[in-house]
């Protein structure tokens, strides 16, 4: 029984293993990323220049990640819905920041703007967390009512 269960686990980490050596990034067109992150780029960063986007495939999961000319990086889920916007001390848009947070900053630190939100799911919750071009990093919770600050 024992030798059953060293070889199936044997089995599984070297598939596992022999799996993450394929596993790359590509350059992939906007073209042959999902619609929603096609779109979301279209709306949201039309005035920026995109230089490239790169198609991480992992064991579990898909990541696309969009470069822009001004350093500003997206990283969307294999559903082309966003997880991260990094501005890279650059302000994001205002139009991709949900109400309440750009609401709850505009009040409480007016004249300083976003620089990076990401979404974290956790096994129980959904937050957002950004962090200020002044590097103040905070927490949301999905709703976006404020959780405090960030270490």
């Amino acid at each position: 029984m024992k030798k059953t269960i060293f070889t199936l686990i044997a089995i599984f980490a070297l598939s596992a293993f022999s799996y993450s050596s394929v596993a790359k990034e590509v350059a992939v067109d906007i073209k042959s990323i999902p619609a929603t992150a096609q779109n979301f780029i279209k709306q949201n960063f039309a005035d920026k220049k995109l230089l490239s986007i790169v198609k991480d495939s992992e064991i579990l999961d898909t990541e696309y990640k969009a470069y822009f000319s001004d350093r500003t990086s997206i990283t969307f889920t294999s559903k082309g819905e966003w997880k991260e916007i990094d501005g890279n001390k650059n302000c994001i848009p205002e139009s991709t920041i949900p109400a309440n947070i750009a609401n709850y900053v505009a009040e409480n630190y007016a004249g300083i703007c976003i620089s990076k939100i990401e979404i974290d799911k956790e096994l129980f919750g959904f937050q957002y967390n950004i962090e200020l071009l002044n590097g103040i990093d905070m927490k949301f919770d999905k709703n976006g009512a404020f959780l405090g600050f960030d270490d």
